[in-house]
């Protein structure tokens, strides 16, 4: 793995672990083993550009990890289910520190970082798109699939946070009892 790769990875930990505004570039340097003339050749516009490349990685990441466990089931009910449990999985697993790193880093960067925050509207929209197409696949009476793949998306990320602050994957089952819900009615 070349020095960007390692410094795009590390990012992309750290951003997931201790957010935007905590994850310093020192921090990154050290970490990614990156000589400290690395940062600036390889992100010229620095910081945010490099946060960027990194929410874009995880977005792909998790895209792929969503889109696995929509594969893994016979109906898009069951996937986005099945992704509600995964969450509460890595929530427990992570002792409630691991949420939805693009949601940590877009709420931090929503004033101040434009180019960052764009790269996780782009994560968000790249994710209902994959829900509404597997719904107008599977569920084609849905009146509005891209609608409904937000809302979706909103319960899973809303439970996040609240199971975050919780310190409990309850809100989590709650979503994961609400999407049935939604999808059936």
């Amino acid at each position: 793995m070349d020095t960007r790769e390692r410094m795009v990875e590390v990012t992309a930990r750290l951003l997931a672990r201790q957010g935007y505004h905590a994850t310093g570039l020192a921090q990154v340097l050290t970490e990614a083993e990156a000589p400290r003339g690395s940062l600036y050749f390889h992100f010229p516009e620095g910081k945010e550009q490099m946060a960027a490349e990194a929410v874009r990685r995880l977005g792909e990441q998790l895209g792929v990890a969503l889109q696995a466990k929509l594969d893994g089931k016979p109906d898009v009910r069951g996937g986005l289910q099945s992704v509600a449990r995964m969450f509460a999985r890595q929530l427990e697993a992570s002792e409630f520190t691991l949420g939805c790193p693009v949601a940590t880093t877009a709420l931090e960067a929503l004033d101040e970082a434009p180019a960052l925050s764009a790269a996780c509207a782009e994560v968000f929209e790249r994710w209902t798109s994959v829900l509404a197409e597997r719904l107008r696949q599977e569920r084609p009476r849905v009146a509005a699939p891209e609608r409904v793949a937000r809302t979706v998306l909103s319960l899973i990320e809303g439970s996040l946070l609240l199971a975050r602050v919780r310190r409990s994957v309850e809100p989590l089952k709650d979503a994961e009892i609400a999407i049935g819900t939604l999808l059936d009615g």
